[in-house]
């Protein structure tokens, strides 16, 4: 029964999948930088200091 659903329909649901996934993934990395920003300014400062 679900082999004859329309291909459309899959095809669209991937790409909103990918869509989702690659939104995550842009948010994850921004997070990462933030923290590693975060963690180098600590550093020098506490090196500095």
């Amino acid at each position: 029964m679900k082999r004859r659903t329309p291909q459309c329909i899959t095809v669209r649901g991937e790409e909103e999948q990918q869509e989702e996934e690659e939104q995550q993934e842009e948010e994850e990395q921004r997070e990462e930088e933030q923290r590693e920003d975060g963690i180098l300014r600590g550093r020098t400062g506490a090196g500095r200091s």
